[in-house]
C-alpha cells in the first residue's frame, strides 16, 4: 500500500496560519482577488509565489493542494 502525504488547501494553511485575505495579499503584493482565485483554483499561483505561500504559511510547497487542473 502506498501512503501519500497529506494535502492542504491554501484556505485552510491561511486559517490555519490567522491570516484574512487581506493580509495574504499585502504581504504577497498582489490584490485580494488574486488570492481568492487561488484560493478556489481559478488560477495556480506562479512558482515564485507558490513558494512565497509556502514560506508565509510554514508549509512545504509539496504539501499545498492546488486543485486537479
Amino acid at each position: 500500500m502506498i501512503r501519500r502525504s497529506p494535502t492542504f488547501t491554501l484556505e485552510a494553511c491561511r486559517v490555519n496560519k490567522n491570516l484574512k485575505i487581506g493580509d495574504v495579499a499585502d504581504e504577497l503584493d498582489v490584490i485580494e482577488k488574486t488570492v481568492i482565485h487561488w484560493e478556489n483554483y481559478d488560477i495556480t499561483p506562479k512558482s515564485n509565489y507558490l513558494r512565497a505561500l509556502s514560506e508565509l504559511y510554514d508549509i512545504d510547497e509539496n504539501l499545498i493542494f492546488l486543485g486537479n487542473k
